[in-house]
């Protein structure tokens, strides 16, 4: 697996200015172990979240194409109106497969982001 060293860097020398600043007497090391950690974490949860095909979406992308996938539980944001969608894990997959042709809405074959009223 191959890091970003560069951004690793810069998460490090972030994170020993603010420990100076807030009067905490950490060393360098100190910043650079707690980057790395954060980097291997971020590519953990990247590699779960590949094999369970978990994605964020607008939630009338997840009620068009995607109702039939399991939600993660507390994941819908109000403001944004999007879902995490866990897209591997599905009841069945016949009407996702109609749906995803092209990012079309299954309804009335256009762009339309669920707003339609078509039936």
């Amino acid at each position: 697996m191959k890091y970003n060293k560069s951004e690793i860097m810069k998460n490090a020398w972030s994170l020993y200015r603010t420990a100076q600043n807030w009067v905490e007497n950490h060393d360098f090391a100190w910043a650079l172990k707690r980057a790395w950690k954060a980097a291997k974490e971020a590519v953990k949860e990247a590699a779960e979240a590949a094999q369970t095909g978990l994605r964020r979406m607008h939630y009338s992308e997840y009620k068009n194409s995607y109702s039939d996938c399991k939600t993660v539980e507390g994941s819908y944001d109000k403001r944004t109106k999007t879902i995490e969608v866990m897209t591997l894990v599905k009841k069945g997959a016949r009407a996702a497969v109609k749906a995803i042709v092209n990012g079309l809405c299954p309804r009335c074959g256009t762009y339309c982001y669920g707003d339609c009223r078509a039936h």
